[in-house]
């Protein structure tokens, strides 16, 4: 028996027929009828009296309309008691977050769905994201539980889990005064006699096949192994950043 069978008997009640309680329920009056009906079938025992006036409970009816109200307010009481109890004691993940690692887009997606999950609470942890890859994710699990960034790997060699969240164009960064700046839509080709700053190989498929490409079809491009300890995620130093296709 759920709560909405006992909130409409109680609607019937109050309203004495069938037909005003069912408009305030927006329900038909036959479809309300049938859940009176499978009501008392499940009680086993009459708790209405229908007549050309109207309805009115018997003696059973009178009984159970008093334990109803009541069931239906401890009902709402434990509800009530228990989503405090979420909020007092919550789950508290900790979300790393720096400038090269902004937690920016899971703050995002957990606000649509934090009204579903009440009992867990979210902290923001600042760390210092100019530290290399490996110092940064040994700290998952200690300093703070997940963090967002760039992740790409051929092994399962890490000590940890990746949850992917999306996918982002590649793009190249410029300083302002750089005359490819000033192109909304830049091709390989505009890159010749250029030096190209790229993450060493070995750390990235996805970056390795684009070396491979860049080597091949595109020989005039300098290519140069950026240092190890760079970190390869979204920065604000950046001056500009264009797709690069």
């Amino acid at each position: 028996m759920g709560n909405d069978l006992l909130h409409a008997f109680i609607h019937v009640i109050d309203a004495g027929s069938l037909s005003k309680a069912a408009e305030k329920l927006y329900l038909s009056s036959t479809a309300l009828m049938k859940q009176m009906n499978a009501l008392e079938a499940q009680i086993g025992v009459q708790l209405l009296i229908r007549t050309h006036h109207g309805i009115r409970a018997t003696d059973a009816g009178m009984s159970f309309y008093a334990d109803a109200k009541f069931l239906l307010q401890y009902s709402e009481q434990a509800i009530a008691r228990a989503r405090q109890a979420a909020n007092t004691h919550p789950y508290l993940i900790r979300i790393g977050t720096s400038i090269l690692n902004p937690c920016t887009v899971l703050v995002d997606l957990w606000n649509t769905i934090n009204e579903t999950y009440p009992q867990f609470k979210m902290k923001m942890v600042p760390f210092h994201g100019a530290e290399p890859c490996p110092t940064v994710y040994q700290a998952l699990g200690k300093d703070f539980d997940v963090m967002v960034g760039a992740y790409e790997r051929a092994n399962g060699s890490d000590a940890f889990q990746a949850l992917k969240l999306g996918e982002y164009r590649i793009s190249v960064a410029v300083s302002r005064e750089h005359p490819l700046a000033r192109k909304e839509m830049l091709s390989v080709s505009d890159f010749s006699a250029e030096r190209l700053v790229m993450m060493q190989p070995g750390i990235s498929p996805l970056m390795d096949g684009i070396r491979g490409y860049v080597r091949t079809e595109h020989p005039a491009i300098h290519i140069q192994d950026a240092p190890l300890s760079i970190r390869w995620s979204c920065s604000t130093t950046v001056k500009k950043a264009a797709p690069f296709c």
